[in-house]
């Protein structure tokens, strides 16, 4: 299957779009964009669509679910690992803590994450699992089976707002209307267009009905700018996949190095946190910058080394003669 740049490139924007929303709620909390949409929260959201989208179908190959395991392995803990080992000169912690993280189930134990954004790896990790056991059970195109769950955990979004818990089934299914959506779309199943249809009808109803009923207690985040999120990132993902625009290099590359961005930014923010007293848009110009620069450092000489690490580990070999 063609790789599709242009979900690269979005990848790319959705990370810079949570790496803008935290530096712009330190420096100019009260910028007029911030006011109308949690930006941070749409890089999430977009986030989420893509992963759903693309993971679970680089499950192919000799012996798949090892191949599977290897290759996110491969791609996700080197790097990770490094932003807790950077991320520990700013803050202490317990060796249970930082294995915790490492293990990307700190929240799931009821432990602090070492970096704010760590969160959302442990859905990608449930998400893995959930994948790996569609797979060995033959239902990972199955429309019906994927549509069901997914609708499922849609309709206690808006029961779940007092539990805590509707943030945890609206996130999971951001995953699962991913996938639904690359049955119906790129796979082009038949079975799978009206599924993909009613999960992504019941997300905008779930997460518009969560947006205006949670309340964190922090009104630049939460409320309206949470439902223009919830709003914009389905449309602007559908329309990434049907039109396919022509994406840049640039955009490419950021989405190339996007995990790191997404990883190594609050590093970044710390580090830099001198210059809000001296100059805010100078630390609003160097954040963004100076992420960009760490990300590619390491995705150069620590990813891209594990990727291609994980690949020979994974690469069929011929039968003997």
């Amino acid at each position: 299957m063609k790789r599709l740049e242009c979900l690269d490139a979005l990848r790319g924007i959705a990370a810079l779009l949570v790496v803008l929303q935290h530096v712009l709620e330190q420096a100019v909390p009260h910028f007029v964009l911030l006011q109308w949409c949690n930006i941070g929260r749409l890089g999430v959201f977009l986030f989420f669509l893509i992963s759903g989208f693309v993971v679970p179908f680089s499950i192919r190959g000799d012996r798949p679910l090892r191949r599977f395991a290897i290759s996110r392995a491969a791609r996700l803990l080197p790097a990770l690992w490094l932003s807790i080992a950077v991320m520990l000169a700013f803050a202490s912690a317990t060796p249970g803590v930082v294995l915790a993280n490492m293990a990307m189930i700190a929240r799931p134990l009821g432990l602090p994450e070492l970096a704010g954004v760590y969160w959302t790896l442990t859905y990608e990790l449930a998400f893995y699992l959930v994948v790996a056991g569609l797979f060995t059970c033959g239902l990972l195109r199955n429309a019906r089976v994927v549509g069901l769950a997914t609708l499922v955990l849609l309709a206690g979004v808006v029961p779940a707002v007092p539990t805590g818990y509707a943030g945890m089934l609206l996130n999971f299914s951001l995953l699962l209307t991913g996938l639904l959506l690359r049955l119906a779309l790129l796979e082009q199943d038949p079975r799978a267009r009206p599924w993909a249809v009613a999960a992504t009808v019941a997300l905008l109803a779930a997460g518009s009905g969560y947006a205006l009923l949670f309340d964190g207690g922090n009104p630049r985040i939460d409320g309206l700018p949470r439902l223009t999120a919830t709003l914009l990132a389905v449309p602007i993902f559908l329309a990434t996949v049907l039109r396919q625009p022509a994406a840049g290099r640039v955009p490419v590359f950021l989405g190339t190095i996007s995990y790191s961005v997404y990883l190594f930014q609050e590093p970044v923010l710390r580090a830099l946190h001198g210059l809000l007293a001296i100059d805010a848009t100078l630390y609003v110009l160097a954040v963004p910058a100076a992420t960009i620069a760490v990300a590619s450092a390491v995705y150069f000489w620590v990813e891209r080394p594990f990727i291609a690490l994980g690949q020979r580990r994974t690469a069929t070999r011929p039968l003997p003669a």
